[in-house]
């Protein structure tokens, strides 16, 4: 949910095809432009402390690929 939240994209979307998936998806771009996924209603690179709104966006969505790991011991342990 983080991730459609944050990237106004719904898991199901057409551009999901095949190997891509909104998981696969999230963590290429966030690598390598991470303001490229970000929803731009939310996130605008002429807001002011754009750089620290995109690294606390960038921090969640890590977070929520790490909590949809494909291994359950991958997963952080909710304590």
């Amino acid at each position: 949910m983080l991730m459609e939240t944050f990237t106004r994209n719904r898991p199901y979307d057409e551009m999901f095809q095949e190997n891509l998936n909104m998981r696969s998806w999230v963590c290429n771009l966030l690598a390598v432009a991470p303001d490229d996924i970000i929803d731009g209603t939310l996130l605008e690179s002429e807001d002011i402390d754009f750089e620290k709104k995109l690294c606390c966006v960038s921090s969640i969505l890590e977070l929520a690929l790490n909590c949809t790991a494909e291994s359950p011991n991958e997963r952080p342990n909710m304590k």
